[in-house]
């Protein structure tokens, strides 16, 4: 898996600066592990980084690196984005080999890009998908004036009334093998330090799609531009 990301990054001319830190096993919302402890929040010490990929979600907060890759299941990209302000984006499965999902810290086109460095069919992977992946170097303005985006009041009969019960729903999208963007989403009661995330879904093999409408998203709400000091 990590010699595939490997080569496609450095054909691209990619300078690759290590790993960041997981739970053990890349299991859990939090990012610690009894060799590198915790990690914590790049926005406020005091609240977790997420997970599991908190580690590589802080390196993007903290402008250390501009894009970083993981895998998501239960959230393990979308949970570290949206706690650090930043973007997450699980694609459809089999679209990237060995299920590598990109993220990028500055504009979503930043996602994109490292999304065309990584899609595409792989031999070493039988399940990956057969896509041209220089698509998604296209530009990612469109018009949605009249569009309609669907948002879930409740889930299998329950309301969606507070944040866990967000937390709930983010395994969905992954067992369907949908594209998600999870997008900066403003701030809590405590202000800049508490950022918040949100969803957007489509169906398998709309990428671009998404990606598109996660971009008008973020020029229209302006809460990517905000970071910590």
């Amino acid at each position: 898996m990590l010699r595939a990301i490997v080569e496609c990054a450095r054909r691209e001319g990619a300078i690759l600066i290590g790993e960041t830190n997981t739970p053990e096993f890349g299991i859990g919302s939090h990012s610690y592990n009894a060799v590198f402890r915790t990690t914590v929040n790049a926005l406020d010490p005091r609240l977790s980084a997420g997970g599991s990929s908190g580690g590589a979600a802080v390196a993007l907060a903290r402008h250390m690196l501009p894009v970083a890759d993981g895998s998501d299941m239960m959230g393990s990209l979308r949970n570290p984005a949206g706690w650090k302000n930043v973007v997450g984006f699980p694609p459809t499965q089999g679209l990237v080999p060995y299920s590598a999902c990109g993220r990028g810290l500055r504009p979503v086109a930043d996602t994109a890009y490292l999304l065309s460095v990584q899609a595409g069919y792989d031999a070493r992977a039988p399940l990956s998908l057969d896509v041209d992946p220089i698509q998604f170097r296209q530009g990612l303005s469109r018009d949605y004036k009249g569009a309609r985006i669907g948002w879930p009041k409740e889930f299998m009969g329950k309301a969606m009334d507070t944040y866990h019960r967000w937390m709930e729903v983010v395994i969905g999208p992954t067992l369907a093998g949908v594209p998600v963007a999870a997008v900066p989403a403003g701030f809590g009661p405590k202000g800049w330090g508490q950022p918040m995330g949100l969803q957007i879904i489509g169906p398998r093999r709309a990428e671009f799609a998404v990606l598109q409408i996660a971009h008008s998203y973020e020029q229209a709400s302006g809460f990517r531009k905000s970071r910590p000091r």
